[in-house]
């Protein structure tokens, strides 16, 4: 599990989402629910890191939160919920 929720970002990110299960918008909130999505925030040991950045296509596990958690936010707030 470490490279799924084995950092803060993850965890928070995974917090939230949970924050926001009751989205009008179902399909999207699935999708928002995919574990790759989270997976890409992991910082990894360093031998481990290399196979996390290879299949990253954010620059960074930092951009990957940004990016989530600023669509995530969208969602929620289109769902009437204020994060």
């Amino acid at each position: 599990l470490s490279a799924w929720l084995g950092n803060k970002m993850q965890n928070e990110a995974f917090s939230r989402l949970k924050h926001c299960e009751d989205c009008p918008d179902k399909k999207l909130w699935r999708y928002l629910q995919t574990s790759d999505l989270i997976y890409y925030m992991s910082m990894g040991e360093p031998e481990d890191f290399t196979v996390h950045e290879y299949f990253n296509p954010y620059r960074s596990p930092y951009l990957a939160f940004i990016y989530y958690m600023y669509a995530l936010d969208n969602v929620c707030e289109n769902a009437g919920k204020q994060l």
